[in-house]
């Protein structure tokens, strides 16, 4: 199993003829999931791909896992943002969870429709031994955040039962997603509305 230190760039470029390198690496590593998929992925088929030599790759990126984290790193970059605005939402007492999740989610749906590598992405961290550690502690932390803002909202239900909630929300609307990128190639309006009901549902049972 690959290790921490393999699981991130050998080095973080900063002059600007290596950075673009480096990005451009990472777009082909997002077309190449998009159209071969996890089984066929690997960094000789990602330099030639990239008409770059294969050291070039190694370079920056020990293994193809750490193409994915980076890759990940950079697609998700907006998504914290809008998880921790909903966070502070759903602490605040007199504030409308079920609106703050709406705003949340349809962030959420627009980033996985920007990005066509997302889905693919989502599966190699669930598939992959490697990478499935790294998935698992960050839904970890966002359930443990997710209780935090409960119990400061006043919910008064054990700590771990709130984290079941919160990681059964971020998980489940993961999984439904996908399915909509999976089936439809994009997160059509009316199946959006529907996921985002199921969870409001939901979410609506702990909050009233």
């Amino acid at each position: 199993m690959a290790s921490g230190d393999q699981l991130s760039p050998r080095v973080r470029p900063v002059q600007r003829r290596a950075i673009a390198t480096f990005e451009h690496i990472l777009d082909t590593a997002a077309a190449l999931l998009d159209e071969q998929g996890l089984d066929d992925f690997n960094t000789n088929l990602l330099a030639e791909r990239a008409g770059v030599a294969v050291r070039s790759v190694y370079r920056y990126f020990p293994n193809k896992f750490a193409v994915f984290v980076a890759l990940a790193e950079r697609d998700w970059q907006p998504w914290s943002p809008l998880y921790e605005h909903f966070l502070e939402q759903l602490a605040e007492p007199h504030t409308s969870a079920l609106a703050a999740w709406d705003e949340f989610f349809d962030g959420w749906a627009g980033i996985v429709a920007s990005s066509k590598s997302v889905a693919a992405l989502r599966r190699a961290f669930l598939a992959e031994p490697e990478l499935r550690g790294l998935d698992q502690a960050y839904v970890e932390e966002m359930a443990q955040q997710f209780a935090a803002a409960m119990k400061q909202r006043g919910l008064d239900l054990p700590e771990d039962q709130l984290q079941t909630v919160g990681r059964l929300l971020m998980e489940t609307a993961d999984a439904a997603l996908d399915h909509a990128v999976r089936a439809h190639d994009c997160v059509p309006d009316r199946v959006r509305e529907e996921i985002k009901l199921l969870h409001r549902s939901y979410l609506a049972h702990y909050t009233r």
